[in-house]
This record gives C-alpha cells, sequence and structure tokens, in this order.
C-alpha cells in the first residue's frame, strides 16, 4: 500500500514539472512576428498606439490602434495585405456613433495567433467621415429588485 502511495505521488510530481515546463515556455513565446510588426507600422509610416499583446486560450492576440485620415493609403493597404498574408484572410467591422468612427480588421482564428487592428478615423478627415443614415428608437425593457 505504501509502495502505491509513493508511486501516485511520483506521478503527480511529474505532472506538475510537465506543467511547469509548459507555463515556462509559454511565458518564453516567441513574439517576434509581433514586433516585426511593429517594425512594418513604423516604416510605413503609421503611429501605433497602444499595442499589447493578450492570452485567449492558448493563442496569442496582438492589438493595434492606429489614428488615420484615410484608409486607403499605401501604408494601411500595405499593412492589411501583409496581415492577409501571414494570418489568413480577414473581416472588419465598422463602428460609428455621433462621437466617433473606427474600422477594426481582425486577422487569424480565434484559437491561433491572430492580430486585431482599429483604425480610428480622425475626425477632421476629408477622406472617410461619419455619416447619419438614420435614426434608431429601440424599446428597453427595465428591470428592479422587490425583495417580500
Amino acid at each position: 500500500m505504501d509502495n502505491l502511495k509513493k508511486a501516485a505521488v511520483k506521478k503527480a510530481l511529474e505532472r506538475l514539472n510537465e506543467a511547469r515546463k509548459e507555463l515556462c515556455a509559454l511565458r518564453e513565446a516567441d513574439f517576434s512576428v509581433y514586433d516585426g510588426l511593429l517594425g512594418l507600422c513604423k516604416s510605413l509610416g503609421l503611429e501605433v498606439r497602444s499595442p499589447h499583446v493578450s492570452m485567449y486560450h492558448d493563442a496569442r492576440q496582438m492589438h493595434l490602434v492606429i489614428e488615420t485620415a484615410t484608409l486607403k493609403s499605401v501604408g494601411i493597404t500595405s499593412l492589411l495585405a501583409f496581415c492577409a498574408e501571414y494570418f489568413g484572410e480577414g473581416e472588419s467591422n465598422d463602428y460609428a456613433s455621433e462621437y466617433h468612427a473606427s474600422r477594426e480588421f481582425r486577422f487569424g482564428a480565434w484559437d491561433e495567433d491572430s492580430i486585431i487592428i482599429m483604425f480610428e478615423i480622425a475626425a477632421d478627415s476629408a477622406t472617410c467621415r461619419r455619416v447619419k443614415v438614420g435614426v434608431k428608437m429601440r424599446e428597453v425593457a427595465e428591470y428592479k429588485i422587490v425583495c417580500d
């Protein structure tokens, strides 16, 4: 019986060491692709604000915010072409409100390394602007807590 306990403890310690090795490997992950992307942005004349990398399950996501006056500059189209080539086809979403306009591009699958680039449209842009397309009214239910 004593040998069974020792074997179980030994196996548990082996699993713990394997988990530690995996954690260390994650900390030492290769971020050179993301460093290269920041260098590419700089060489294309794009000023990146608040770049960061986050983890989603076992995949890394790089987030970039770039303010721009146009989405059709050579720098932006080159960056998007590179991301599509490296990470695969992407998708985009527009976010426009009374105060703000931006377009987000996502490249890569959610469970693989990916990049999210948010282009914030400058308020004084001559080529891109927010256009009011209508007014939407919604009925929203309100709730409160009532205790007897």
